[in-house]
């Protein structure tokens, strides 16, 4: 039976080399045994005694290195017949055990290891149900998912078995956020392992995993449990409460300075070529643009929606763009449509985190406008028109409210509640419609929530269509203006402060030197008054 001993210590490691070269040795004693004879005086005094005997450390010394087998006695025995060989893996190991046997068998005794391709699975893997049933059936699916590698054995069974039974969690904590937020990079595993049964041949094979070794893509090595480095050694316990240590040491042959120097080299042209052509694909400097064109860069996001019904939230944006307005990428789309979202219930409404994130750029030419000075051909903002939207588990759709809002004018940060309201049913057969069956969109065209298209005049009349109010949805928009005109607004502007501050320091300083001369000028007046009113005294 396999067994895992809790990790005292957890080495994490960081390397940009490559790692076939990566080399650990382990070394291996028997420190007590069980069977220890009583101390008999007499013995000692002829020779050495049977307790120093008993007592004798049994010691074993290998290096691994990474993903290269070493196969212990059981593997030998099970992968030197050809008939057990199933796969192609199983068939190479069967040719290796053949040439270790043709040069002299195996140099290791206690000492083997699972590499990343090895089907190892260890005591502590749990089939974990798909439900919450007791009394659930292990699947076929569960059975094969079971020779899977275990990523994390240092967790007991009944950690797993709980995890595996809280399909949600209410309240999270704010570690669990974090680590659940996160997506487990692609690593490779090896186990170091040893067989601790007793050596006559009477036990069965009695495997502990000395060390687990991991490496992911961003390499990122890690230990468990870490090296000794001198310190004093692990310790682990096979069935018969025998006591065996065992030390990790990190044995890799060290890099000379030239290969270093050649090495550093190499990553500084690669990162050099990198910048270059990162370089040619984004350039120095943004666009120029010409006179008369003013660039619009829309970045936010919808926040939530609050307030509503439905079970399932969505929202559908979509952006329409007046006279005079294009889109600088024509490929560019002027809807998004948001996931569905779950509201759940706080003190005051409900609420649907949806996060929907929005992005245009937009640009209109004003020498069209230019031409003529009438207040007529002031093109329009662009509008942003929401539509909100719900999806239960009968499949039933409904709508859930309408809204728009213009573009802002100015560029800034801004953050926007807008109000919604939906289509008020005239009967009690269309409000039982709309809880059992749903409804369909009343608004076909969404430029009806402001001004649509070919309106004649320049009022519209919504008299008898009722609504009722919905919820509420919060957007957050960073407007960007860019133009020819407002850079050479803007260092005009800059030319004029520095104009200023320049002649009002001109001020100050003559000011101060005007000063400075009246207080040198009273001074010799003072002493010219001083000196004729002594010489008249005296005279």
């Amino acid at each position: 039976a396999l067994s895992v001993r809790m990790a005292l210590a957890e080495g994490i490691y960081r390397t940009v080399d490559n790692l076939k070269k990566f080399l650990i040795r382990v070394k291996l004693r028997k420190v007590t045994g069980v069977d220890v004879p009583v101390h008999d005086p007499l013995q000692s005094q002829t020779g050495p005694s049977l307790l120093e005997a008993a007592t004798k450390p049994d010691e074993e010394e290998w290096v691994f290195k990474w993903q290269q087998k070493s196969f212990s006695e059981h593997e030998e025995e099970v992968y030197a017949d050809k008939f057990n060989c199933v796969t192609a893996l199983h068939e190479c190991y069967h040719d290796d055990i053949v040439t270790l046997r043709s040069q002299g068998g195996r140099l290791n005794n206690r000492l083997f290891c699972y590499v990343h391709h090895d089907r190892y699975s260890d005591s502590v893997e749990y089939i974990g149900e798909l439900s919450t049933a007791m009394s659930e059936p292990t699947t076929h699916v569960a059975r094969n998912v079971h020779n899977l590698r275990q990523r994390r054995p240092h967790k007991s069974a009944a950690a797993i078995r709980g995890e595996a039974r809280q399909v949600l969690v209410e309240k999270p904590s704010e570690q669990a956020q974090l680590q659940n937020r996160i997506v487990t990079p692609p690593s490779e595993s090896m186990y170091l392992m040893a067989d601790l049964r007793r050596m006559d041949g009477s036990d069965p094979e009695d495997a502990h995993v000395l060390c687990l070794i991991t490496v992911d893509c961003h390499g990122v090595v890690t230990l468990m449990p870490d090296l000794t480095r001198g310190k004093s050694w692990y310790r682990v316990e096979n069935r018969h409460r025998e006591i065996f240590e065992y030390s990790l040491e990190h044995v890799s042959a060290d890099v000379a300075r030239e290969q270093t120097a050649k090495e550093e080299i190499v990553i500084r042209e690669l990162c050099a070529r990198r910048a270059e052509k990162l370089q040619s694909q984004v350039g120095t400097s943004f666009d120029e643009l010409p006179f008369g064109v003013t660039c619009v860069n829309i970045l936010g996001q919808i926040v939530s929606a609050q307030g509503f019904e439905g079970s399932n939230v969505y929202v559908t944006a979509t952006l329409r763009l007046p006279d005079y307005w294009e889109l600088c990428d024509p490929d560019q789309d002027l809807s998004y449509i948001s996931q569905m979202c779950k509201p759940y219930s706080t003190h005051k409404h409900r609420v649907a985190h949806i996060g929907l994130p929005l992005e245009w750029q937009l640009s209109y030419i004003r020498s069209t406008i230019l031409k003529n000075d009438s207040v007529e051909d002031i093109p329009k903002l662009p509008q942003l028109y929401l539509e909100i939207g719900s999806f239960d588990f009968w499949d039933q759709h409904r709508v859930e409210g309408y809204c728009h809002i213009p573009v802002p004018s100015r560029p800034g940060r801004y953050h926007i509640d807008v109000p919604s309201w939906r289509n008020k049913e005239s009967s009690i057969i269309d409000q039982m419609r709309r809880y059992f069956i749903g409804d369909d969109p009343v608004i076909k065209d969404i430029t009806y929530l402001s001004c649509p298209d070919g309106l004649e005049g320049d009022r519209l009349s919504r008299f008898g269509f009722q609504t009722v109010s919905s919820g509420t949805v919060t957007l957050e928009l960073n407007i960007i203006h860019r133009s020819r005109e407002a850079e050479a607004i803007h260092a005009e502007k800059h030319i004029h402060r520095k104009l200023e501050s320049e002649s009002f320091q001109h001020t100050i300083t003559a000011l101060l030197d005007s000063h400075r001369r009246a207080k040198r000028r009273a001074q010799g007046l003072s002493k010219t008054l001083t000196a004729s009113v002594v010489a008249e005294s005296t005279c």
